[in-house]
């Protein structure tokens, strides 16, 4: 059994960005986007956990084995949550290096994509 990370062992800038980004601070945020943060920061916010997350050549988001989303669609919610929580160019690169570590995937141009539309968009 892996362990969670601790607050000192975390990359730089995901523990402000799991403070920033808590569903505590989003009513309105669904648990599916609660556990698919947690899972990139390295956290735990729901239950069951996001364990998974994969992005298949096709543009779908795979979590915990089931089909979640299109990898587009997925982008554009943390997009919006992005502005709501205000994070700067600095937290949002921060967000990106976590996905790439984080997430598995087998699609083409994931970081570009979401370069684009996470900084540039």
């Amino acid at each position: 059994m892996t362990s969670e990370p601790t607050q000192s062992s975390l990359p730089p800038g995901v523990s402000n960005l799991r403070r920033k980004l808590h569903p505590n601070r989003f009513s309105e945020m669904s648990g599916q986007m609660s556990a698919l943060l947690a899972y990139v920061l390295e956290d735990e916010w729901t239950t069951p956990p996001a364990k998974e997350v994969i992005i298949t050549s096709d543009s779908n988001l795979m979590v915990n084995g089931q089909f979640f989303n299109a990898f587009t669609d997925w982008v554009e919610n943390p997009a919006r949550l992005f502005e709501a929580a205000e994070l700067n160019r600095t937290e949002r690169e921060a967000f990106i290096k976590q996905h790439v570590k984080r997430v598995e995937s087998y699609r083409a141009n994931t970081e570009q994509t979401l370069r684009a539309m996470l900084l540039d968009g």
